[in-house]
């Protein structure tokens, strides 16, 4: 048992370690697209609107107004507000990662006294483990915000 939760923590740790260096890898490669997006008051003028009330308070805005919402404009809507939406995510990723790796490498040198009880093996285990499956969550929403898809 002492084994088994030696590697399990380890590996927990090795495997988010790497997962977020593959993911930091793609939104540094994205910076740029991101930064267009943000910075260019051409791509979409109603961006105060969309991060204030998201996408649905936008179209209920612009239906509101009399402002068509088109294949074009929804693209660019989406465009800048997964752009918006980036840095957060990068940094909700970051957190938890570092949470649930500083964690595994704290219960580490004590798997010989957490083996000893099956109570608190389960415990830091499922800890572990619910916080790695917390941290693929946040990748995936920062993956697929990265993802752009073409309405039109």
């Amino acid at each position: 048992m002492e084994t088994a939760l030696y590697y399990t923590l380890s590996t927990i740790a090795q495997t988010l370690a790497g997962a977020l260096a593959v993911l930091v890898a793609i939104v540094l490669f994205n910076f740029t697209r991101i930064d267009d997006a943000l910075n260019t008051r051409d791509s979409f003028p109603h961006a105060k609107i969309l991060r204030e009330r998201g996408m649905r308070g936008l179209q209920a805005w612009l239906k509101g107004n009399g402002i068509p919402f088109n294949d074009e404009a929804r693209f660019r809507a989406t465009r800048y507000f997964n752009a918006y939406l980036a840095r957060p995510r990068l940094f909700k990723a970051l957190g938890f990662t570092l949470w649930d790796v500083g964690f595994c490498f704290v219960a580490l040198p004590f798997t010989r006294a957490i083996a000893c009880s099956q109570i608190l093996s389960v415990v830091v285990l499922s800890s572990a483990s619910g916080l790695a499956i917390i941290c693929l969550f946040f990748y995936w929403k920062l993956v697929s915000s990265l993802v752009e898809r073409r309405l039109v």
